[in-house]
């Protein structure tokens, strides 16, 4: 989801572990699509990924199907040009976003939008990908370690599927309130519980573990504190995950 004008978009972890792999001599590389059908847009790089969420996954690079509750789950990137003829990033539509503990209710209706990938093969995945919307109600609430909103429950709508990772959750005034984190099994997305973990968590972890809000983050000195990202915590991350990456 695009949460700033100058492109910096909010993900999960789990996607934005394999960006940061993008940023060393590994031969993996990552683009941003949008649009419908999706069509590639922009290059990208790690804004912001929490250090204590690859230490605690970095092991599940390769697993096919890994599990995690969600916590911590999260990552900004900025968007770039593609190449040095292309225009820059700016000006782009954006969703306000709302970190304010006790927004979510059980019940609240909300509006979720994603790229779902789950039941499609690989060439409709890269050609004609587009985007999903359904309006669901909570189902359930659940806290990581205190009595505030971390998680949320969302039923088993027709975006419980692969590919809906980082997708938005809005509440009714329009404001992203949080974002698709898991899923769990069943045959059928009927079957499936989606989950979503708050925006008010992410600010939360933020304060926590990297001593800033989510708002002071990708505000104004956004580009100074990728930088410092990529300088202090981005080589030791890589290197955690290249442990992992088979040889």
């Amino acid at each position: 989801v695009v949460i700033n004008h100058r492109g910096i978009i909010l993900t999960n972890a789990h996607v934005g572990q394999h960006v940061l792999l993008s940023e060393a001599p590994t031969n993996v590389s990552c683009f941003v699509r949008a649009g419908a059908p999706a069509q590639t847009r922009w290059r990208v790089r790690v804004l912001h990924l929490p250090p204590v969420w690859i230490m605690e996954h970095a092991a599940d690079l390769q697993t096919e199907r890994p599990t995690g509750t969600g916590e911590h789950d999260y990552a900004l990137l900025l968007a770039e040009p593609l190449d040095e003829q292309s225009p820059r990033v700016t000006g782009l539509p954006a969703l306000p976003i709302d970190s304010r503990e006790g927004l979510l209710e059980l019940d609240n209706e909300v509006l979720l939008a994603s790229y779902p990938a789950g039941f499609l093969g690989a060439y409709a995945t890269q050609n004609n990908l587009h985007p999903v919307t359904t309006i669901t109600r909570i189902e359930g609430l659940y806290t990581f370690t205190e009595t505030v909103v971390d998680l949320v429950s969302l039923g088993g709508v027709i975006i419980a599927q692969g590919g809906s990772s980082g997708g938005g959750v809005l509440n009714r005034w329009g404001r992203l309130v949080g974002i698709i984190v898991t899923t769990s099994d069943g045959a059928t997305t009927a079957e499936r519980d989606l989950r979503a973990i708050t925006i008010a968590h992410i600010d939360r972890s933020l304060r926590k573990h990297a001593g800033m809000s989510l708002t002071e983050l990708i505000g104004p000195d956004a580009e100074k504190h990728a930088n410092d990202f990529r300088t202090n915590e981005l080589p030791a991350l890589v290197q955690k995950l290249i442990d992992h990456l088979p040889h």
